[in-house]
Parts: C-alpha cells; sequence; structure tokens
C-alpha cells in the first residue's frame, strides 16, 4: 500500500434500494384490477392507432411519459431542493 484511503463502496440510494417492492406495489393492484375488469382490459386493447397497427394508445402514452422526461434531462434529485426553496421562500 503507498497510503491511499481505502475505497469504500457506494450504496444505492433509498428508492433505488427497493426498487423491486415499489415495482410490485404499482403491479399488484394493476394486475388485481385488469383480473376482476376484463370488461375494462378489453376495451383498453382495443384502442389503437389506426386499424391493425398493432400500437397500443395507452402503452405508447404511458412509455412516452416514461421516456419524456430522461429527454428534457430532468434531474430529480434537484425538484426536492426546488420544494425546500419554496417553503422557505414562502414563510
Amino acid at each position: 500500500m503507498t497510503g491511499e484511503a481505502p475505497i469504500t463502496p457506494m450504496r444505492l440510494a433509498f428508492f433505488e434500494r427497493y426498487l423491486t417492492v415499489w415495482v410490485s406495489c404499482a403491479w399488484s393492484p394493476a394486475s388485481c384490477s385488469a383480473n376482476s375488469r376484463p370488461h375494462l382490459t378489453a376495451s383498453l386493447s382495443q384502442l389503437e392507432f389506426g386499424r391493425d397497427s398493432q400500437v397500443n394508445v395507452p402503452i405508447a402514452v404511458l412509455i412516452w411519459l416514461m421516456i419524456y422526461p430522461m429527454m428534457l434531462k430532468v434531474d430529480f434529485t434537484a425538484l426536492g431542493g426546488i420544494a425546500r426553496a419554496s417553503r422557505k421562500a414562502s414563510r
């Protein structure tokens, strides 16, 4: 050793550490809803862009909502700072 400080492994943030839990919490109600209301699932599957396009409108919208913030390079960690700053300013 040449006197270098030991490298400490970085820990995942709270959200990333429990990502499996968050995904399960999101999918469970959706799965139960789909099983209990098959007519809703059938009507949503009928929403397509054009005839026989095989592009489902609700899926396309949800994927767009997921990708759009990445395209804008939104820094979600900074959003917490904005909320705290606005609370301080309103006092």
